[in-house]
């Protein structure tokens, strides 16, 4: 292996795992919807770095302005 080849994936390696120390998963709860939707039971929640998103296991909807999730 040539040492670049070597250095680049040791870079590569470091990346994701800073990255996935900063996202956190809250599992389990029940998540109420502030505008009078239907609590949903057994959520997740992501939290990475100051975004936030959940829904149920399996289906997360990641809320961002100009969308309109379904």
């Amino acid at each position: 292996m040539k040492p670049s080849q070597f250095l680049t994936l040791l870079f590569l390696a470091f990346s994701f795992q800073a990255s996935a120390q900063n996202l956190k998963a809250l599992v389990g709860g029940t998540l109420i919807d502030g505008f009078g939707g239907t609590p949903i039971r057994n959520s997740v929640i992501l939290i990475e770095g100051e975004g936030k998103s959940g829904g149920r296991s399996g289906k997360v909807i990641v809320s961002c302005p100009g969308c309109n999730p379904r």
